[in-house]
């Protein structure tokens, strides 16, 4: 959940029709220890921004985790905090095993490598899919 997932979000805030989901890594489990589920773990400050973020009950940042580069930091953006906090937005949080299984698909299928970023939003779509019963999934990518 980062600044190119804000700018696709950007043109659907008004649209109520449209459903916002962000996806975040959940390492190797939400309440493992080694996670970066920031949306789940906690709220905070972190430079000079209150946002969700993953610390300690003193208010220390906690390191997080995932084997993707880039999705591991302790932190998301206000908009990120405040969409997620206020409803309009919902975050699924993908582990690492099924980031992995999900880039294994796509470089199986689609002969193409993807990075694990991109795969953590491809297992959510798969979920997605299967928890509405729906045979596809419209898909937007900026």
């Amino acid at each position: 959940m980062g600044s190119n997932a804000a700018g696709a979000y950007y043109h659907f805030l008004e649209d109520d029709k449209v459903r916002l989901i962000a996806v975040e890594a959940a390492g190797e489990g939400i309440h493992s220890g080694k996670s970066a589920a920031t949306s789940v773990l906690g709220s905070g400050i972190i430079h000079g921004s209150k946002t969700l973020l993953m610390q300690t009950a003193d208010g220390q940042i906690v390191e997080p985790h995932s084997i993707s580069a880039g999705l591991d930091y302790p932190g998301i953006g206000p908009l990120h905090a405040h969409l997620i906090s206020s409803g309009r937005a919902q975050a699924i949080s993908i582990t690492d095993d099924e980031a992995a299984k999900a880039a294994l698909l796509t470089n199986r299928i689609g002969r193409h490598h993807s990075c694990i970023g991109i795969s953590t939003c491809i297992c959510c779509l798969r979920l997605f899919t299967i928890q509405t019963r729906r045979d596809h999934c419209d898909l937007f990518i900026r």
